[in-house]
């Protein structure tokens, strides 16, 4: 069911972007957004005819909050990016935009739905590629809920490399 991996972000955390880089970046996000939705949007029809509905539901509420939180950053992106138009310091805010964490960007009613809230922000606190890549992970883990335990799929969110 999931069609599409998670585009290659440019750069890294600080540095300035190299703006050909951030615009074939920003059409793959972009696709990517509405592919994923459209994703989730068909696990959450499948999870609700399910019979093991409250085993999947945790997951697909935390899989679609990073999406929204994926989706309000790539309105920031876009506004950033002005159509192309950045100097020197856009494309360094660019950078942060991608690479700088998201866990402001989560949404506290979506974490709590999801059983994630008393795991502490540490564990959310991912940058937007990361986030891109957890979501199809947990879409992928709730999609094959029967084979995996609940603290299997949980631990890929505590994980954090610091």
């Amino acid at each position: 069911m999931i069609r599409h991996l998670a585009p290659t972000a440019p750069g890294r955390l600080g540095e300035r972007l190299d703006p050909a880089e951030v615009q074939v970046y920003i059409d793959e996000l972009q696709t990517w957004v509405l592919d994923r939705r459209h994703e989730l949007d068909e696990l959450d029809a499948a999870a609700l005819a399910s019979k093991q509905q409250s085993s999947v539901t945790s997951d697909l509420t935390l899989s679609m909050a990073l999406w929204k939180a994926i989706s309000d950053r790539l309105r920031l992106i876009l506004a950033t990016w002005d159509g192309g138009r950045v100097l020197a310091q856009e494309r360094e805010r660019l950078s942060v935009l991608i690479w700088g964490r998201l866990d402001a960007s989560l949404d506290p009613g979506a974490l709590a739905a999801s059983g994630q809230a008393g795991s502490g922000a540490a564990a959310l606190a991912v940058s937007l590629p990361e986030a891109c890549r957890i979501s199809v992970a947990i879409s992928l883990l709730a999609g094959s809920a029967s084979a995996i335990s609940r603290s299997g799929r949980c631990s890929i969110l505590a994980y954090n490399p610091r």
